[in-house]
């Protein structure tokens, strides 16, 4: 790791499509990184990335792999790829940041984690919504919450239809109320319905944890306007977040009298935070212990309770 701390990283990103031709990109601008390659099945696609930022290009990821030397890779591929692409990359001993979902079911998931813990590899995974400046703020005024709800919703984008919303996007909200609620699931009910895709485009969700809290998730990919919110219903307060316009709201109990507002102004990209944070813990060598599995683990969960519901219709 030593040589990597005095040098740059050497990055690749597998598939430059809608998400990541973003990565490359910010590999490009991050003065600890050095893109290398990038590889794309359509390779127009690929060879435009590269000129663009001076790498090389490829359409076999493998090739890729045999060819260039690279101590970080990116991979935004349909979720499908995401578990084959991950384990060829980890078990050549390169670090790897996944988009979101990690996979297509636990056990992948669950392979994939053990390789990295083995190899002592970072395995991270793409809930940027972490790294949205305005989150940061929510640890101190949440204190005691007992219900919680989230609304996302989405205007069409015909990508990452290989899996429904509640992979897709429902997930980045199941992740942040994990932060929040540090206690198990202990009954989870949810219905979707299919409207441009064979998976859900819709869909709703219940979670009852150990502590009592009840959390509400209403999520959909084909709204016509959109919207990311967060409301926590606390001891004594009510928290109101706005994921787009980076807004904290914290009323009284009753709602009815503001206590504070935070609005920040920052340009700061959540997605460069989360390949900048990626690359501190390869530079690191720290391990990130399966984090994100519980909030996958949760989202699988949640389909499961949709099929039932699907099947008692």
């Amino acid at each position: 790791m030593g040589a990597k701390s005095m040098n740059k990283v050497r990055t690749a990103v597998i598939g430059v499509g809608y998400l990541g031709k973003h990565h490359a990109r910010i590999y490009s601008e991050l003065e600890r990184a050095h893109l290398v390659a990038v590889a794309d099945i359509i390779e127009e696609r690929a060879q435009e990335i590269a000129q663009r930022y001076g790498c090389a290009a490829y359409t076999d990821y493998r090739e890729m792999l045999d060819k260039e030397t690279i101590d970080a890779v990116s991979v935004a591929v349909p979720t499908s790829l995401h578990y084959e692409i991950a384990r060829d990359c980890l078990l050549k001993g390169i670090s790897v940041l996944v988009e979101k979902p990690i996979a297509t079911n636990l056990e992948h998931a669950d392979e994939l984690f053990r390789i990295s813990r083995e190899k002592g590899l970072v395995f991270q995974v793409g809930y940027v919504e972490r790294f949205n400046p305005i989150v940061s703020y929510l640890p101190r005024y949440v204190d005691a919450p007992y219900v919680i709800m989230t609304k996302r919703l989405c205007p069409f984008v015909n990508r990452n239809l290989d899996v429904g919303v509640v992979l897709d996007l429902m997930v980045h909200d199941i992740d942040i109320v994990l932060s929040i609620v540090n206690k198990e699931a202990e009954e989870i009910n949810a219905k979707g319905i299919s409207v441009v895709s064979i998976h859900e485009d819709i869909a709703s969700a219940h979670i009852k944890f150990k502590d009592g809290c009840n959390a509400y998730f209403v999520v959909s990919r084909v709204s016509p306007t959109g919207a990311r919110k967060l409301e926590i219903i606390d001891r004594e307060k009510r928290i109101i977040l706005d994921y787009m316009k980076k807004e904290l709201f914290i009323f009284d109990l009753n709602g009815f009298r503001s206590l504070e507002h935070i609005k920040l102004m920052s340009s700061e990209e959540p997605l460069k935070k989360e390949i900048s944070f990626f690359l501190e813990n390869v530079i690191s060598g720290k391990n990130l212990k399966e984090d994100g599995r519980t909030s996958f683990y949760i989202a699988l969960k949640i389909l499961e309770s949709i099929r039932k519901s699907e099947r008692n219709v």
